[in-house]
């Protein structure tokens, strides 16, 4: 007794099938990695905002600093 018995469907399957089984699987990895890209951007821009604000922050109290000794 077989476990998997194919019996002939007697329906066409064109190319239309194919291209539409492709586009949606490129379609779901798309989406999944779309999804991990907004995840984790707004903590990455975030914290690559906070690194510049605080370098911008230094380089301002060090001229205000030599301003202040002349």
């Amino acid at each position: 007794m077989p476990v998997l018995d194919f019996l002939p469907s007697l329906a066409y399957l064109g190319p239309g099938l194919g291209a539409g089984a492709v586009a949606a699987i490129l379609g779901l990895i798309g989406a999944f990695f779309l999804g991990l890209f907004a995840i984790l951007w707004y903590p990455i821009k975030r914290l690559l905002k906070g690194k510049k604000k605080n370098s911008n922050e230094a380089t301002a109290s060090e001229s205000s600093a030599s301003d202040s000794e002349s």
